[in-house]
């Protein structure tokens, strides 16, 4: 396989908020193999992901980050 992670998508996550993060999609021809999900702080909770998507709550009293990509892969030659 050739598999390429796409750019991360960043967010602010407010004190006590909660939102999803969507990855850029896949490259023409390659298909999603993962999810990739990433916080500033471990006071920031992963809730869920898939399909490229990452939903965390923050339980911090400031404002932290939360980021998105997706790996994806291909067969080469096809």
């Amino acid at each position: 396989l050739q598999c390429v992670n796409t750019a991360n998508t960043t967010l602010v996550v407010a004190s006590g908020a909660t939102v999803t993060v969507t990855a850029p999609a896949c490259p023409a021809g390659y298909t999603q193999t993962a999810t990739n999900c990433d916080t500033s702080s471990n006071t920031v909770g992963l809730l869920g992901f898939g399909n490229g998507n990452c939903r965390v709550r923050s339980a911090d009293v400031v404002a932290q980050e939360a980021s998105a990509s997706r790996t994806c892969c291909r067969v080469p030659g096809r």
